[in-house]
């Protein structure tokens, strides 16, 4: 209560300077606290445990154990390119005679070699095994053109027309990325090609050939090179592959384009297009002389690495990450031609972006715009505040009050053990802005209260009047405003639930700071009275007599607009893919395009194909090894998958037994089965329940001591592909089809339970944009429910507590209905912005309500209170929502999309609030919402009345012009 600030102690001090003192020495500590920040940014923690995804992405780690991965290529890296294999020895450092690595990073776990897993496909021929691992860690690169005769004659102008063509029929940009004077990084001469011969490893679960891993996901432990190879075997694939590379079909021209190899169909198209090219028609080719001869990719024309880093490694990423960059350097990969992808590195590159906008040392302090544009931000602020208030001390109280709530709250996420993530970045903002916004009106309410006080204790009396006046308001604003942020504890995101706690339990210490640090700091450090004509507002008096005039065309105009805006919520789409908060300009979205478009999908989705006992009865190894081929093969032909891996694509392929096989066929047969069985599984059946299996392994036995799946011991095998992340692809529909795909095979075994499941990051992505929307829909809904509540009891009537919320939730329908049009995707950061207007709105709205009430309750008529509020609330709402939304606006330069997108449309948010609360809702009260409430009034004042006040009285005499001092007429005529 703010009636504390008029008491003194034992030694006649006010409890004013306490209150300083108290803030002073929490300021230390909270500092200190916000200084030890840490950011984490995990999207596989963002569901809680008890979600579905969530518990089989946990099973599934349980069964493969989880190693974060990164790929890694350069511009023209190519299956013969020798630093692949310079850079994996100096990462990953050479085995000794125990397998164990000898030098390297601490960093690095693994190192995973195209060149080395070729060597675990000792049975496949290596066209065939190429193929296999294209869209894992190898791609078919540019579209190579052989040209004819007359297609070289006529040269670039052949390729300029091509180019042409395909942007006008075809919409996309075709770039040449080869030359006739420079192929050398397509076709490695044999000198350049290097191989050196892969060490060997022993796990000691199998030997020879036989045993092999099979699972490639740069998100988990599933690239282990096995296998026992002799070093002239070794010699022999070197020379296999060195063949391979130096015979390659010839061509005159390569071709790209982005996102090329993820979609097929602009392919064959551009294909058709080009082999239809034809010259100048003449005697001896009536058609045109053909241009060019052939269009072809060639497989292992890209080629990447895939790289496993230790537990240092993934605490600090920063310096992993560093390392990798210095290691690439010295092996003579140039720094601005290699490529990194993962989500260890978006993670970290968005840890970074966020520590940029506070503070970037790569632009000079003077370029605050890009120094620190959040600082830069709080100092537009602090300026238009000063210009608005038009009192330098006003103005910067207010703000020193803004950043007090912002850094004692914010010490609170590390103090409980939080992390800062790219939800709770946005948190500081809401509480400057809510802060801000009640410091403006508290100061106002002072500007007002001085002009009637005089004598040494004038200001003190401002100060308490300010206060008292501003605490109902802000009391209300504040509690609304919190229930709006704890509604978000529904949700079923981990983040959005932190972001929640910690922004209500900030609203309670801004409602802290404004009603006793703020006027505790104007006691102490006065501000000099306003002359009585800064506070006269004649134009905010002619502005509400003009708006209860029109009061009817204003509420059906906003009407209208509100209506035509919320439809574009019909297109109302959510985002959760951590790389589209970061610009197309920037380097890691342009290192994930190429990686992309010219090698794999990055993102990682798992099937697990679970066998039952009786499957295993009715069916060999070998025949379930072909069930999980023929599941692979369909896989990967999908148009939005890159790449599929699993144990089977190690072996080579087994045609089936025929039925009127002979006798010895099929004892061959099943010996070949069995014996490949004992290979795989030798020594797994006799272990403990709970012992560790081998990591050569893509498949593992358990029974129910360590999996809730089944009550008998099954056979797990993993079938990993790749996706595309940088695609519009809907994982809804890609989720779907690998459900088919599953089932339309083990339907085929004929056993019950033998089942699948999907899981990986597409599946998370998946369950998160689900749980965005529902958090979204879910909290708004019970946050209005709430602030209805307290709206029908603050005015004492239930449909005029429902119309006073149709200003609150209208700018929120109609800005986030105008961005759905523009096809502006909702991410998980943006979101919050609903709750943050509103609670702005809220805030607005319930002044300009004390207001009006006040000044009925005073025997104002309808006109003249509406009027009045205006005059006392609207120079603060305006001053509000220009100092905060100017201020969010400089926001819009931020590199990460996050940032920048939470600050235009705070701004455009803030802008929307800003009109409907002083258009709309004096509109609403000059009309059926005015005469609810004065009718409320009127019988609390007179409970024997049962006077109605008519909605449209088109007959009541303007006032005429009002000013501050008026108030005092009012009194007197109330009596």
């Amino acid at each position: 209560m703010p009636y504390l600030l008029e008491k003194r102690d034992r030694w006649g001090r006010g409890i004013a300077v306490w209150i300083l003192a108290v803030m002073v020495l929490l300021l230390p500590p909270a500092l200190w606290a916000v200084s030890k920040m840490k950011m984490k940014n995990d999207v596989t923690s963002w569901l809680p445990d008890d979600d579905p995804q969530a518990q089989k992405l946990a099973e599934f780690h349980r069964l493969f154990p989880k190693k974060d991965r990164l790929i890694l290529t350069w511009d023209g890296c190519s299956l013969g390119d020798p630093r692949i294999e310079q850079l994996a020895v100096h990462l990953q450092g050479i085995p000794d005679s125990k397998n164990v690595p000898q030098g390297g990073s601490p960093y690095i776990d693994r190192v995973f070699t195209p060149n080395a897993l070729l060597k675990q496909m000792p049975a496949v021929d290596l066209v065939t095994a190429i193929d296999r691992l294209d869209g894992i860690l190898l791609g078919r690169g540019p579209l190579r053109l052989e040209l004819t005769e007359a297609g070289r004659a006529r040269g670039r102008f052949l390729i300029d027309d091509l180019q042409k063509l395909a942007a006008e029929q075809l919409k996309i940009d075709v770039q040449v990325v080869d030359t006739d004077e420079d192929k050398s990084w397509i076709t490695p001469t044999l000198a350049e090609v290097s191989l050196p011969a892969v060490a060997e490893e022993d796990d000691g679960e199998a030997e020879g050939d036989e045993s092999t891993e099979a699972n490639s996901s740069y998100e988990d432990d599933d690239l282990e090179e096995e296998g026992d190879e002799d070093e002239e075997d070794g010699d022999e694939d070197a020379v296999e592959l060195q063949d391979y590379l130096a015979h390659q079909p010839p061509f005159d021209v390569a071709l790209q384009w982005d996102g090329m190899h993820a979609d097929p169909a602009i392919v064959d198209r551009f294909i058709q297009l080009a082999k239809a090219m034809r010259g100048k028609q003449s005697v001896a080719e009536p058609t045109g002389a053909l241009m060019i001869r052939d269009c072809f990719f060639h497989d292992g024309s890209m080629a990447a690495l895939a790289i496993s880093l230790t537990e240092a490694g993934v605490e600090e990423r920063k310096q992993a990450l560093a390392t990798i960059r210095e290691t690439a350097a010295g092996v003579g990969v140039a720094p601005e031609t290699l490529r990194m992808g993962g989500s260890l590195v978006a993670a970290s590159e968005l840890n970074q972006a966020v520590k940029r906008a506070g503070w970037n040392k790569s632009f000079p302090v003077w370029d605050m715009v890009h120094r620190s544009p959040v600082l830069f931000s709080f100092l537009v602020s602090v300026i238009f505040s000063f210009l608005l208030l038009r009192s330098m001390r006003l103005a910067l109280l207010v703000m020193i009050a803004s950043q007090y709530t912002v850094i004692l709250a914010m010490s609170l996420v590390p103090l409980s053990g939080g992390y800062m993530n790219m939800v709770l970045v946005v948190m500081p903002t809401l509480l400057m802005v809510l802060t801000t916004s009640a410091g403006i009106h508290l100061a106002n309410y002072w500007r007002h209260a001085a002009q009637e006080g005089d004598g040494a204790d004038a200001n003190f009396a401002a100060v308490m009047e300010a206060a008292k006046a501003a605490a109902k308001p802000c009391v209300l604003a504040s509690f609304t405003t919190a229930v709006g942020l704890l509604s978000l504890c529904t949700s079923s995101l981990v983040p959005v639930r932190d972001f929640g706690i910690y922004s209500a339990i900030g609203c309670l210490i801004s409602l802290a700071v404004v009603l006793y640090g703020l006027p505790s700091l104007m006691l102490y450090w006065q501000s000099r009275t306003p002359a009585e004509r800064e506070l006269r507002s004649g134009s905010w008096n002619n502005f509400g007599s003009l708006i209860f005039r029109f009061r009817t065309q204003i509420v059906v105009a906003c009407a209208l607009v509100g209506i035509v805006s919320t439809s574009g919520l019909v297109w109302f789409k959510t985002e959760t893919k951590v790389i589209r908060y970061f610009p197309d300009e920037s380097r890691i979205v342009k290192d994930y395009r190429y990686i992309e478009g010219n090698l794999c999908g990055i993102v990682p989705v798992d099937t697990v194909i679970r066998f039952d006992a009786e499957a295993q009865k009715q069916t060999n190894i070998v025949e379930r090894m072909e069930i999980v081929r023929r599941i692979a093969n369909q896989m990967k032909s999908h148009r939005d998958i890159s790449g599929v891996i699993s144990l089977a694509t190690f072996r080579p392929e087994n045609e089936p037994l025929p039925e009127d096989a002979s006798t010895f066929k099929k004892i061959a047969h099943n010996a070949a089965a069995k014996k490949m069985q004992e290979t795989l599984l030798g020594g797994l059946e006799n272990r403990p329940a709970d012992a560790v299996k081998t990591p050569a392994q893509s498949f593992i036995a358990l029974d129910d001591s360590q999996s809730k799946l089944d009550e008998r011991p099954d056979e797990l095998w993993r079938v990993s592909a790749q996706v595309a992340i940088m695609s519009d692809l809907d994982y809804g529909v890609l989720m779907d089809d690998l459900d088919q795909i599953a089932q339309s095979e083990l339907k085929l075994v004929g056993s019950p339970r033998t089942t699948h499941w999907v899981t990986g990051l597409v599946p998370v992505f998946l369950r998160t944009q689900q749980a965005v929307l529902e958090s979204l829909v879910r909290s708004f809904g019970i946050a209005f429910l709430v602030i209805a509540a307290v709206m029908m009891v603050l005015l004492r009537n239930p449909l005029a507590g429902i119309i006073t919320m149709i200003p609150n939730l209208l700018p929120v329908f109609a800005v986030f209905g105008v961005i759905s049009y523009f096809d502006i995707r909702i991410d998980i950061g943006t979101m919050i912005t609903a709750s943050v207007a509103l609670g702005i709105a809220v805030d607005g709205t319930l002044h300009l309500l004390t207001w009006f009430r006040r000044h009925l309750e005073l025997g104002a008529t309808r006109q003249e209170a509406v009027s009045r509020a205006l005059e006392h609330c609207g120079p603060a709402m305006l001053q509000t929502s220009a100092a905060i939304g100017l201020g969010m606006l400089t926001l819009l330069p931020v590199d990460l999309l996050l940032i920048s997108r939470f600050g235009w449309l705070m701004s455009a948010l803030i802008g929307a609030a800003l009109i409907a609360d002083v258009v709309l809702l004096p509109a609403l009260l000059s009309g059926a919402l005015g005469s609810l409430i004065e009718t409320t009034v009127r019988r609390a004042k007179h409970p024997s009345e049962d006077e109605t006040y008519s909605d449209d009285d088109e007959n009541e005499v303007p006032p005429p012009h009002v000013g501050v001092g008026d108030d005092k007429a009012l009194r007197h005529r109330a009596g």
